[in-house]
């Protein structure tokens, strides 16, 4: 049963819960690796996902598609937390997942279900995967050389006698059997008894990392390397050429492809994509917009569709041998946002995590473009758009930048600065503020120079700014709490009287003038006197890792927490309700709102936007609960208050009463009819000693009871 309730009439009396999803994904902004790829034998193909930030790699997550690649969903959430490096996919359609970390993994239902297959694996950083005809698999490792297993990966045996050099990069087959090795010495090693014995034909004549291998139906052997491009032997390893007229210089190579008219491919980290026509004499690059795209993967299907995989730019197809091509993003990996701004026509920017720079969507994050020319490869961490349109980003390891045209250009602005800043916050004077990982700076001279500004305490780390109506500025810090300036930030004063937690991410204003601070393990203060004093206002909070804090015009306030997703109040932060319906990614960064009422959240797995309007008082669809609950109290233990929740499906007479071990009633809570609906209710224990309590709800024939603790 659904019935339309007024939502300021439901945060009194009850709990309120969406029938619908609060949020929608927006598409992207998209970016990330995707490597490896691989088909099943119904067409269905599977690529995995990362992020690739400083030479340390975070989870992307595994997706498949069943249209030739047009459309991508992501398959089994708990795999985005792995980091696939190989896929491969055997004649009876079992998918076989190497990881960086966490060893090799195996699905034998379109990947449904996987179950971890390391058994006799001694290294379980996997670089490559291949199957022979034979269906036998081998596995290249980081460190510990080659694997064989003879039964679908139930038990694996180390093949490396004759290998002299175990890190391995790359692995390849020959047209008639032969098996191939590339490893981190420029080494090159060949095995024609299945991997049981392995003979170096490189002859120390490669420097570099040989990071892919094929072999064409002559018996001429291609190696690309990491900085030297391609080798090539027409000997059987006795004798290697290097073949690299049309590539840039040093080029690292990451792929190579042997399409079935002998042209071959190659992918590189550094230069784009190429083709060879005349067996590797000569280089010409193709797909010009990835001119300085790094390419991780290329693949040639026997269904006649050919695919390349990039950093930053998702998957392009080609049906026609690699003539003419087709970029295939819906769905596919979406970047993890850190900060969100909005400028006065409406154009929404996004600043990346980890190191995909800044995305712009003209159009409520229906498309989203990339617009970083200039901007280095960095994370960014905030974005402060002046009135007049001029756009300061924050990264972490280039300091600040500055656009003046619309994010199309960047212009480094960095000159004092350190080279890790957190925030940024601009006054009514033009003044700009950056919070570092090494204290506050400001500029007078739109960022040309940067003054060190003397808080009180030595270097904070400052991850939070914020400037009131009257031109006050506060401080979040990471170790000290809050600071506020009243005079343009040439004093300051420590104001944390009832702030338990000294980590500020986050300061945010209420039209009435209310500061609200989000820490980090401490959830949320509220101060009413500009920062003299704070109370704690974690009613309904499941997750006090605070990340990020916006009120809207109406004072609605949104919270992003560290893995709790989003939570709601409209009534000041006296209450919070979870909004998380929709979203794919709990970690929430930041918050804007548009000028016609929309609410974007930058998450870990992209950017979401509310799908209804943010109005100050609104119809919204409330779905009565089905059946009777009393959920245990938050938080617990506890000193001296906690919220119990209950529900109840149907108009019952209703008591909540609170009990000590020897089952005596301290208290009783409700006493009178309920009608259906969720219901909170907050216990006061302040006179109460400290020890175990019991609660117990009666509605009708329904009878609970459940133990919580007060710790004084």
């Amino acid at each position: 049963m659904k019935i339309l309730v007024c939502v300021l009439f439901i945060i009194l009396l009850s709990v309120y819960t969406f029938s619908q999803n609060y949020w929608m994904k927006t598409d992207g902004p998209r970016t990330g690796v995707v490597n490896p790829i691989a088909i099943n034998s119904s067409g269905d193909i599977f690529a995995g996902a990362f992020f690739n930030w400083y030479a340390f790699y975070e989870p992307g997550g595994l997706f498949r598609s069943s249209d030739n690649g047009e459309s991508w969903a992501e398959i089994n959430s708990w795999m985005k937390y792995i980091i696939a490096s190989a896929i491969v996919i055997n004649n009876t359609d079992q998918i076989f997942i190497g990881t960086m970390d966490n060893g090799i993994y195996r699905s034998s239902d379109n990947g449904l279900n996987w179950i971890q297959i390391n058994s006799g694996l001694t290294d379980t950083s996997i670089h490559n995967l291949l199957i022979n005809l034979s269906g036998e698999i081998f596995v290249g490792t980081a460190n510990n050389g080659v694997f064989r297993s003879t039964n679908d990966g139930n038990s694996w045996l180390q093949i490396n006698n004759g290998l002299t050099s175990t890190i391995i990069h790359s692995l390849a087959i020959s047209p008639i059997g032969d098996l191939y090795t590339g490893t981190s010495n420029g080494r090159i090693f060949r095995s024609i008894d299945n991997g049981d014995n392995w003979i170096q034909i490189s002859n120390n004549s490669i420097y570099s990392k040989v990071q892919a291998i094929i072999i064409n139906s002559d018996g001429d052997i291609f190696a690309g390397t990491a900085g030297d491009g391609v080798y090539r032997s027409t000997d059987e390893g006795e004798t290697w050429t290097q073949k690299n007229y049309g590539f840039n210089l040093h080029t690292n190579i990451t792929s190579l492809l042997l399409n079935e008219l002998g042209n071959i491919f190659a992918g590189t980290i550094d230069g784009g994509f190429y083709r060879s026509t005349d067996e590797g004499e000569s280089w010409i690059p193709i797909l010009s917009e990835l001119e300085n795209t790094p390419i991780y993967a290329l693949t040639d299907f026997s269904n006649g569709y050919f695919f390349v995989s990039t950093s930053g730019e998702g998957i392009y197809r080609s049906s026609d041998l690699g003539e003419t091509w087709i970029k295939l993003n819906s769905g596919l990996i979406s970047a993890s946002v850190e900060s969100l701004a909005i400028d006065s026509c409406g154009n929404i920017f996004a600043g990346t995590y980890p190191s995909e720079g800044i995305f712009k969507t003209t159009n409520e994050g229906i498309t989203w473009e990339k617009t970083s020319n200039g901007l280095p490869e960095e994370t960014v961490f905030d974005l402060e758009i002046r009135s007049n349109g001029d756009i300061f980003v924050a990264t972490f390891g280039d300091g600040v930048y500055l656009s003046i045209d619309n994010g199309e250009s960047w212009t480094k602005k960095s000159n004092g600065l350190p080279r890790h800043s957190a925030s940024l916050a601009i006054d009514n004077n033009g003044v700009v503020f950056a919070g570092t990982y090494g204290g506050l700076f400001g500029s007078t001279n739109d960022g040309e120079n940067w003054n060190k500004i003397s808080i009180g305490v030595n270097d904070p780390y400052v991850p939070a700014i914020s400037i009131n109506s009257f031109g006050d500025i506060f401080v979040g810090t990471h170790d000290y709490g809050i600071f506020r300036s009243t005079n343009n930030g040439i004093t300051w004063n420590q104001i944390n009287n009832g702030l338990s937690f000294l980590f500020v991410r986050s300061l945010s204003y209420s039209p009435a003038g209310d500061i609200f601070a989000g820490t980090f393990g401490g959830g949320i203060f509220r101060s009413t006197d500009n920062g003299g004093t704070w109370t704690e206002q974690n009613t309904g909070l499941n997750n006090l890792d605070i990340q990020s804090i916006v009120i809207s015009q109406n004072g609605y306030i949104f919270a992003g927490t560290y893995g709790g997703g989003i939570f709601l109040s409209t009534d000041i932060g006296e209450y919070w309700t979870e909004i998380n319906s929709g979203l794919s990614s709990l970690y929430v960064y930041d918050f804007i709102f548009d000028s016609v009422g929309y609410a974007y959240a930058a998450t870990y797995d992209g950017v979401f936007r509310s799908i209804s309007k943010i109005t100050s008082v609104k119809d919204v669809e409330y779905e009565l609960p089905s059946s009777f609950n009393l959920s245990q109290n938050y938080p617990n233990p506890f000193n001296p208050s906690t919220t119990i929740q209950y529900a109840i499906s149907s108009t019952q007479f209703v008591t909540l009463k609170i009990y000590d071990v020897l089952g005596k009633e301290i208290a009783a809570l409700v006493n009178e009819e309920k009608s259906a609906g969720n219901y909170n209710v907050e216990f006061n224990a302040s006179h109460l000693a400290s020890g175990i309590y019991y609660y117990q709800l009666r509605a009708g024939d329904y009878v609970e009871t459940k133990k919580m603790i007060l710790l004084k």
